[in-house]
């Protein structure tokens, strides 16, 4: 099993994200690692014919750049602080 890098996780995010028409998309985590989706751009496609496609940029961000993003904030809460002593 080999393990993707980042370069080509955003590659294949970027272009997924564009063909599938998830532009309400802005964030994607995935085992440990958060991708910020981004704007379109045109990209040389890489089985060599020398055409282009369409993408978003796609780029690995840290923990602490998501920390005020809700669903990233959420997670680290202490859901047990809401619960009542029986």
């Amino acid at each position: 099993m080999s393990t993707a890098s980042d370069a080509e996780v955003a590659a294949f995010v970027g272009r997924d994200v564009y063909i599938y028409s998830a532009a309400h998309m802005k964030w994607l985590g995935d085992l440990g690692r958060i991708w910020k989706i981004g704007r379109d751009f045109e990209a040389v496609c890489e089985d060599g014919s020398g055409r282009t496609e369409m993408r978003k940029r796609v780029k690995c961000v840290s923990r602490e750049e998501v920390a005020e993003v809700d669903i990233w904030r959420l997670d680290t809460l202490d859901m047990m602080a809401d619960r009542v002593p029986v």
